[in-house]
């Protein structure tokens, strides 16, 4: 018979076990282990508040966040000048005129706080009355400051941008209904990002007045018109990892094989006995053009010239031959070749070549008078 000393020690070990059981709590874990990755990519994205093509943000890591029935994906990368973040926010259809928002957050030192520090900056895109707002705010050691915030940025200044737009298009989460999306581009150097960081997201559907956060349950408030008074405190955000790779030859750039493409467009006027031919490679064309052969299959050639940097290799009374070495007709460039000819309006017959000698295009052109 077992001793009753025995009897309480299994007791004991049962009652530590099945605490244990009830303590653990495996998505609790996996949530709190849970850290945004910004990694490096070589290409940066177009901000525009859209899905500019399918694979603009294939690079990117991707944090789903799921509260309170709503949905949003945050894309994030970077290219080691600029960070690139996307807000897709499934669960917004509509683009309200005041009080959609959202927000970015660093905690560049990672040094957290239950005030923001000055190495705190939140990044913002928000609808104000119909106008679109971007601004950036910075910790003081007690509350927020604005650094600045404005309608209207300059294009080519090589700073913080933001955009919003309603659309579906190209969208891998919903490409049925419209839905807002927000965009980012913040200067990594400017704002002093460093590899470990804190990190908190949070994004407003005015209609609805809901709002989700990222981390859960982090503490943010209700927005209504001041920005910094839904911000909690930099000891609840997450963690955020900005993978640096110090060496730009070892980024991982995209392996394109480009279908070559060429197109020309052949145009001609006739003044009395003289046609201007202008022979223009088009804006997406893939190959450079080195040669250009004309022929007048029912007329007399009596002249021909190209600009100086386009030699006349072989000529007859029917047709010409012109070519460069050293000055070739780019994607979106032209040249003129002049024609003497003893007719009007002669059917003019054409091929243009590449740098190997290759036909890339031919065709047939009547000059119109003048």
């Amino acid at each position: 018979m077992l001793s009753n000393e025995y009897n309480i020690s299994i007791f004991l070990v049962l009652m530590m076990l099945a605490s244990a059981i009830l303590l653990y709590n495996p998505l609790q874990s996996e949530q709190e282990s849970i850290s945004v990755i910004i990694p490096q990519s070589y290409e940066g994205a177009e901000i525009d508040g859209l899905w500019t093509t399918k694979t603009e943000w294939t690079d990117s890591s991707e944090l789903e966040i799921n509260d309170k029935d709503l949905s949003a994906y945050v894309r994030a990368k970077h290219n080691q000048a600029y960070v690139y973040l996307l807000i897709d926010f499934v669960s917004d259809h509509g683009l309200e005129a005041s009080g959609d928002f959202a927000v970015v957050c660093f905690d560049t030192q990672n040094n957290a706080g239950n005030a923001p520090l000055p190495d705190d900056y939140c990044f913002y895109r928000v609808t104000r009355t119909g106008d679109f707002i971007d601004g950036i705010i910075q910790g003081n050691g007690v509350d927020w400051t604005v650094l600045q915030e404005a309608d209207t940025w300059d294009p080519y200044d090589e700073k913080f941008d933001a955009a919003i737009s309603s659309s579906h298009m190209n969208d891998p989460y919903d490409s049925i209904n419209t839905h807002v999306i927000y965009e980012f581009r913040i200067p990594i150097e400017s704002y002093g990002f460093n590899e470990e960081m804190g990190f908190y997201t949070y994004v407003n559907d005015a209609y609805t007045k809901e709002f989700i956060e990222w981390p859960a349950n982090a503490g943010g408030k209700q927005f209504k018109f001041i920005v910094k008074d839904v911000l909690p405190v930099p000891d609840k955000w997450g963690d955020l990892s900005l993978k640096l790779d110090k060496k730009e030859s070892d980024i991982s750039r995209p392996q394109v094989q480009l279908e070559e493409k060429v197109e020309v467009r052949v145009q001609a006027k006739q003044i009395k006995d003289l046609i201007i031919v202008r022979l223009r490679n088009m804006d997406d064309s893939t190959q450079d053009i080195h040669g250009f052969k004309i022929l007048l299959p029912d007329s007399i050639l009596n002249a021909s010239k190209g600009s100086k940097e386009w030699v006349k290799e072989d000529s007859n009374d029917k047709e010409v031959m012109f070519s460069t070495s050293t000055g070739p007709i780019r994607a979106g460039d032209s040249e003129y070749f002049l024609l003497k000819v003893n007719s009007v309006q002669p059917n003019i017959q054409w091929t243009a070549y590449s740098s190997d000698n290759r036909e890339v295009g031919e065709g047939s052109v009547t000059p119109f008078l003048r």
